[in-house]
């Protein structure tokens, strides 16, 4: 082996592009998909709390963090809680809403797919 050949293998690319864009792709769908789902699991869990009294700092923390979560769960819980309502399980006297554990399994299910597809196509 040649002095050459030692500093071209250093100066190769150790993968091609494709996987590169490949593993950007897989690791942001699964990041986009555990932050929806924590942010889901936050909004469950301020649910069970009652809202807080007066004006203070944990006031406004409940409320800033309230406010996120239903800004970026919204377009998911909502038409599930709507399907579930029409539905015979739900109604006007729902107690539970299901659309939070319905919504974990969608994410799960649609990351799953798109990271299939990603692994697929490149």
């Amino acid at each position: 082996m040649s002095p050459e050949d030692g500093l071209r293998s250093l100066l190769e690319p150790r993968y091609d592009m494709g996987s590169a864009l490949r593993d950007i792709l897989i690791v942001s769908i699964h990041w986009f998909s555990n932050i929806l789902i924590f942010l889901i699991f936050v909004r469950v869990i301020l649910s069970w709390f009652p809202e807080p009294r007066g004006d203070g700092p944990f006031r406004q923390l409940y409320y800033g963090l309230l406010n996120v979560a239903h800004f970026m769960t919204d377009p998911i819980t909502g038409p599930i809680r709507n399907l579930i309502q029409r539905s015979p399980l739900g109604g006007p006297g729902m107690v539970l809403d299901f659309s939070p554990i319905i919504s974990f399994f969608l994410i799960r299910l649609v990351r799953d797919l798109l990271m299939q597809i990603v692994w697929v196509v490149f």
